[in-house]
């Protein structure tokens, strides 16, 4: 059934202010169409239609003006997120910046003709105590956006998890991928995300989960990293063993900085028991080798 509606209402009311003429009508009766256009909000929209030109122009005039200010605030706020600066230093270094800007400019410049340059300071500066808060997560959001295009290219990629735990003692799961981009190896952070408890099922609806969550299938995933912990290299209900389950190629790999450190974890006297046996198929290789020459002890 055809309807009528108001363009000049459907296109500048706003989505909760909604009537018979933004959503459609079948009353195409004179008298309906003169109280419309007679009513209040039909007159606000046609009010925002003039209005709307003249607020574009509005906006960018600002953001021309600002967008250098806006773009120097969020570097400092990314190199206070690589250096590991407090976020309460943020307003601190922006005036150090400022008070640099103004003293390189005025030794640049032999005659100023403004004397309260320097204690002048501009406008557009954020200085909300959470503006770098803010700021940080904005970047991170975009870097991480590059980083799910980046997963999502790739051809094949491995997966790296790991348990950690927060300051609050809530289970955490680590999650990283290493893929493909422009015929190099590069490692990628995928995600951070809490899990009820460190059993092998959870642990595996979250990585297909997340992997669900991206548009990645399973079957591009060629390799799985862990820390060898059973919950991920059980042979009947690890980690690992499901994943396989659902792609035969992956191949699980048992990190080799955690068996460094387990190797550390070794009591002395097996130490001790380790190294005679190596002393003894080192020995009887040497017989072999030169034989006549070296004697078997025991």
């Amino acid at each position: 059934m055809f309807r009528l509606t108001c363009e000049t209402c459907e296109k500048n009311t706003k989505k909760c202010l909604k009537s018979v003429f933004t959503i459609g009508t079948n009353n195409f009766k004179r008298s309906a169409l003169v109280r419309h256009q007679k009513c209040d909000d039909h007159n606000v929209s046609c009010n925002a239609k003039k209005q709307k030109p003249y607020m574009t122009a509005a906006v960018k005039i600002v953001q021309k003006k600002y967008e250098p200010i806006l773009e120097a605030q969020l570097r400092t706020a990314l190199y206070m997120a690589k250096e590991n600066i407090a976020n309460r230093k943020f307003l601190s270094l922006i005036d150090l910046q400022i008070s640099n800007a103004h003293i390189f400019y005025n030794s640049s410049v032999k005659e100023t003709t403004d004397p309260d340059l320097g204690n002048r300071k501009p406008s557009g500066i954020l200085r909300n105590h959470q503006a770098v808060m803010h700021m940080q997560q904005y970047l991170a959001d975009v870097l991480q956006e590059m980083a799910l295009i980046r997963i999502k290219n790739s051809p094949y990629i491995g997966i790296m998890v790991d348990e950690s735990l927060d300051i609050t003692t809530t289970k955490k799961l680590v999650m990283f991928a290493k893929i493909i981009h422009n015929g190099e190896l590069k490692l990628e952070f995928c995600a951070n995300v809490d899990i009820v408890d460190g059993k092998a099922e959870t642990v595996y609806k979250e990585i297909i989960n997340w992997l669900g969550s991206v548009g990645v299938n399973v079957d591009k995933v060629s390799g799985f990293g862990s820390d060898g912990a059973s919950v991920m290299t059980g042979r009947k209900a690890g980690v690992g063993v499901k994943l396989k389950a659902d792609n035969p190629r992956i191949i699980h790999i048992w990190c080799a900085a955690h068996r460094l450190a387990l190797t550390g974890q070794l009591k002395e006297s097996l130490i001790c028991r380790m190294y005679k046996k190596l002393l003894l198929i080192f020995t009887i290789f040497m017989s072999f080798q030169h034989p006549g020459t070296t004697k078997l002890e025991n």
